[in-house]
């Protein structure tokens, strides 16, 4: 094995413990370890055991420094760590990330995080400007799918997050900085027509925040994104216009790939040096310059050392999506080209030279379903879908990217050369541009949705490819092999039909309420949304990005509890976004601030907006929603009082979903009967003590109470009276502000409680049948 791959191997383990973000020290140490030292008991030798368990070992630990090192720790939410900031100040970009910036305070050098709204240009790299607001903590909620852009900010230093209005650019000096270059080639693409400006941005520039969603959707919906972010295919092609322009010059071939490589930085530059593009560019560097002096280069052990480097640089980046995607799918084109020449180059001999020469269209095709196929396990894991036809669509859009590359790039360039006539290259470029993006829309129309996977089924198949593909086209050595398979024989177990299962997610709301229902082979349900209106808004940060996710919008039903702001205000920016198909609230809400903005809003934009009526039941196959408690006038009671009272049933499966309702509208309830046995209980008005009370326990008998809550906040919730009484009934308590965002999952026959902190944690509980007397039994977790 090679000895840059070899390390690779070793650090990995480490660097995947440090990634852990909740996962402590020590045990972090431990768990990054085992794996490597099962390795090295399985086949060493006694008289080497501690040899071999310090080289092997070592390169984890030290890879688990190096990440923890270079990760700062976490903000938490209610903490003041930073003053507030007022303007005009001066600050200067660090990097960006899509509308994320993270930005360096030139008084005092703190960094921040900085989103950059729709209608501003995103600042690159080294470019200065003002801003006049505030500073907040960082925003805490942390639930499944979330935006990266918190983590991706906390772990590079960013002490809290500036909200305020961008103001002019800082004047800049006189003299070339990399910053004003970058500003003007930026600006460049102003002048096109908007949509393929910004498309010739995004290829050119990797820049895809001008982008619009439906543009995004479509790329993505075709499995071509990676199109869209600066990579080796990219550099690959410029790398040959430039070599054969420094060809046709006459420079010596061992000079042209150096120096082509270097123009090639001064791109990535200009750039912003985006994770894919470095990747590349460290390869071909490598690569150009033993190519210049003799030296045999094995494309492996240059893809390995380029990620070690990579490592070491931005040690955060370890084990994002972009960092492993780009990776992962060089290495598999690299072992897919390993592989035709040895399996499929000798049996063409014999073919005439015709049919070779013709086959070569099958080349770009093979390395496609190489890349597509050894990274199916990470899209699985993180977005939940592939899109195979996307290894075809790249096929015949590629030549139109060169074109587009090439013609751009040049036009960008005889833009700042008096001498050169701009027109025909800036048309040409315009055209290329047009056709790129008008095929792209024509092929659009003729694909289907891409495949999408949920849950366990995602994350075993994900599992058993990965761990096949390591073991047959790495070929690693014997001591590796038998760790690797076992989770690949994990992975090939029998997978639950996630198709069939009820999934609700409570979410880190913050101080506030927000649950996501996917109902099987049915429609989404959203049950409040959070805070709001701006700028604490947790409709737009937190339950728009989580459904996004999804891939599940517009939600097919929004039910707003009760007026209360940390309910509903976070619906509104929903709503402007017109994010729900339909709205179910009380009779009448009360005279809150939230509950009119929203109905002005809906009214706005068409939604129907409906009261949901005592007692009513709707159905969806096996799920039935039945509203036990929904007033139609408050008679001078406050918005609490008017909090609907909903419990979603499936099989065996009961929720409990109480809002704000107060412990004499609950204690009610249960009299009535209409609370008897319910395995989760979503505990009403955050756990204060007015609400939760004995007698709806005594009839409930949750299993399992989940309090959706805000660190720190400052109502002292949940309150320990709550807190003792669900104690008392025997609940395993689950709090949001604790544990994160809590998902459940059920059949109707077991339900599975998960959690995100302080480690990622699985419960499985067995439920009563209906009408039992006997309560769900916990199995496992």
């Amino acid at each position: 094995m090679m000895p840059a791959f070899d390390m690779l191997l070793r650090c990995l383990p480490g660097a995947a413990a440090a990634r852990m973000g909740q996962l402590p020290p020590a045990p972090g140490v431990l768990a990054a370890v085992a794996a490597l030292i099962l390795m090295t008991l399985w086949a060493a030798r006694p008289h080497r055991l501690i040899e071999r368990c310090v080289k092997i070992v070592t390169p984890s630990l030290i890879a688990f420094s190096v990440v923890i090192w270079g990760i700062a720790a976490p903000t938490i939410e209610g903490e003041t760590t930073t003053p507030p900031v007022f303007g005009p100040e001066s600050f200067r970009v660090i990097t960006a990330r899509g509308r994320t910036a993270l930005i360096e305070r030139e008084s005092t050098r703190e960094r921040f995080a900085y989103r950059f709204d729709a209608d501003t240009r995103v600042r690159g790299p080294g470019e200065t400007f003002t801003v006049a607001g505030s500073c907040e903590a960082l925003p805490g909620a942390r639930n499944r799918g979330e935006p990266d852009w918190l983590r991706w900010t906390r772990e590079r230093g960013a002490q809290g997050l500036i909200r305020g209005a961008t103001l002019p650019v800082a004047p800049q000096d006189n003299g070339f900085r990399l910053a004003d270059a970058r500003r003007g080639v930026h600006a460049y693409f102003d002048d096109w027509p908007r949509e393929t400006g910004e498309l010739a941005r995004a290829l050119v520039l990797g820049d895809r925040s001008g982008l619009s969603s439906d543009t995004l959707s479509l790329f993505r919906r075709l499995g071509v994104s990676h199109l869209l972010a600066l990579s080796g295919l990219h550099t690959g092609i410029l790398f040959g216009a430039l070599f054969t322009l420094l060809q046709a010059a006459r420079v010596p071939a061992r000079a042209a790939s150096p120096a082509a490589a270097g123009l090639l930085w001064v791109f990535g530059a200009v750039a912003g040096f985006p994770v894919s593009l470095c990747r590349s560019l460290v390869m071909l560097t490598f690569w150009s310059v033993a190519q210049a002096v003799s030296i045999p280069a094995n494309p492996i052990q240059i893809l390995a050392l380029a990620a070690l480097i990579l490592g070491v640089i931005d040690p955060p980046s370890i084990g994002e999506p972009g960092f492993l995607l780009s990776f992962g799918a060089t290495g598999w084109i690299l072992a897919g080209h390993r592989f035709w020449k040895r399996a499929a180059a000798p049996h063409t001999e014999n073919v005439p030279p015709m049919i070779r020469k013709s086959a070569r269209i099958l080349w770009p095709i093979w390395m496609g379903l190489c890349a597509s196929v050894g990274t199916l396990p990470l899209q699985l894991v993180w977005f939940g879908m592939w899109a195979p036809a996307g290894i075809v669509w790249t096929v015949i859009l590629t030549p139109l990217l060169a074109l587009t590359l090439i013609a751009s790039a040049a036009a960008v360039v005889f833009s700042v050369v008096p001498s050169v006539s701009l027109v025909p290259w800036a048309d040409g470029a315009v055209l290329v541009a047009t056709l790129f993006f008008e095929t792209a829309a024509w092929l659009g129309r003729l694909t289907a949705d891409p495949l999408l996977f949920e849950g366990t089924t995602a994350a075993r198949i994900a599992i058993a490819i990965g761990a096949a593909s390591l073991v047959l086209v790495a070929r690693l050595r014997r001591i590796y092999t038998p760790v690797i398979l076992l989770p690949a024989l994990v992975g090939l177990l029998p997978v639950r039909d996630d198709a069939r299962e009820l999934v609700i997610d409570i979410l880190d709301i913050g101080q506030g309420s927000a649950a996501v229902v996917r109902v099987p082979d049915g429609p989404v349900l959203l049950f409040d949304a959070g805070i709001g209106p701006a700028p604490y808004d947790r409709g737009a940060s937190t339950v728009l990005p989580f459904l996004q996710r999804l891939d599940r919008l517009p939600v097919d039903r929004f039910y707003a509890s009760h007026g209360d702001a940390d309910h509903i205000g976070g619906a509104i920016s929903l709503a402007k976004r017109a994010m729900f198909r339909s709205v179910y609230g009380g009779g009448r809400e009360g005279e809150t601030t939230a509950s009119t903005l929203l109905d002005q809003v809906l009214t706005s934009v068409g939604i129907p907006c409906a009261s949901a009526l005592d007692g009513s039941v709707e159905n969806w196959g096996a799920v039935r929603l039945i509203t036990v408690f929904a007033p139609e006038d408050l008679k001078g009671g406050g918005p609490n009082d008017a909090s609907l009272v909903q419990i979603l049933s499936y099989g065996d499966f009961r929720l409990w979903i109480g809002g704000d309702a107060s412990s004499e509208r609950e204690a009610d309830l249960a009299a009535r009967g209409l609370a008897d046995r319910v395995p989760v209980l979503i505990a009403s008005h955050h756990g204060a003590r007015s609400s939760t009370p004995w007698s709806l326990l005594a009839r409930a008998r949750p299993q399992v109470a989940v309090i959706s809550c805000g660190r720190n906040n400052r109502y002292g919730h949940p309150h320990s009276e709550t807190v003792r009484r669900l104690e008392g009934i025997g609940a395993r308590i689950v709090r949001t502000d604790a544990h994160g965002g809590v998902t459940i999952r059920t059949d109707g026959r077991t339900m599975r409680v998960e959690t995100l902190l302080p480690t990622p944690a699985v419960s499985i509980y067995r439920l009563a049948p209906s009408g039992s007397r006997h309560q769900s039994r916990r199995v496992e977790g």
